[in-house]
């Protein structure tokens, strides 16, 4: 290592003047890995000395996007490094993926996730329409059912309950031939 010497100083010695300090080259042993300069000083985080050299430190390339170097004096290029705040650890994300990207890639991938998620819109679909056709079959048993309620209620031949098409209150009335009928659909059925 090459220094160069110093400016002269105020101080001088009893018999000396002052003087400016000489050029020259100063050699240090060999430093081990991980650790470089003249005192053998740890590498600063991010960065790595791989072997017992004179070597300087170099910057490790290895951290993923949302993640940042946490030791120094590393002393391979595989630096440590942890996923930034928020993020599953290394542990279970080694890539520091964000959350939606690390459920696709541990889905298998792009092409598995959509076929996924196709499936469970095909899916939701079919119980959907499933839903709606019953619904529309119900609701026209309810129409069929309504008719046989009026005519088991209203026989023909009584004037003064027959069948109109609209309901008024005289239409709720329970008489005692409908109270079976009431008791099957409010407590057997429900």
């Amino acid at each position: 290592m090459n220094i160069q010497g110093g400016a002269k100083g105020a101080m001088h010695l009893k018999y000396l003047p002052p003087i400016a300090g000489e050029n020259g080259t100063m050699i240090h042993s060999k430093c081990f890995p991980g650790y470089d300069g003249v005192f053998c000083s740890p590498c600063p985080t991010g960065f790595y000395k791989f072997d017992y050299s004179y070597g300087k430190c170099q910057p490790c390339l290895n951290k993923p996007y949302y993640s940042e170097y946490v030791g120094d004096a590393e002393g391979s290029s595989i630096c440590q490094y942890k996923c930034s705040k928020y993020f599953e650890s290394v542990a279970t994300n080694p890539d520091c993926l964000d959350p939606i990207s690390l459920s696709v890639q541990r889905v298998g991938g792009q092409r598995n996730f959509f076929g996924l998620l196709f499936f469970f819109l095909v899916l939701a679909l079919a119980i959907f329409f499933t839903l709606m056709q019953r619904n529309k079959i119900i609701t026209q048993n309810q129409k069929l059912l309504k008719e046989q309620i009026y005519s088991d209620w209203a026989p023909e031949n009584d004037p003064a309950k027959r069948v109109t098409k609209t309901t008024n209150e005289r239409d709720f009335d329970i008489d005692d031939p409908a109270i079976w009928h009431h008791y099957h659909r409010m407590y057997i059925i429900g």
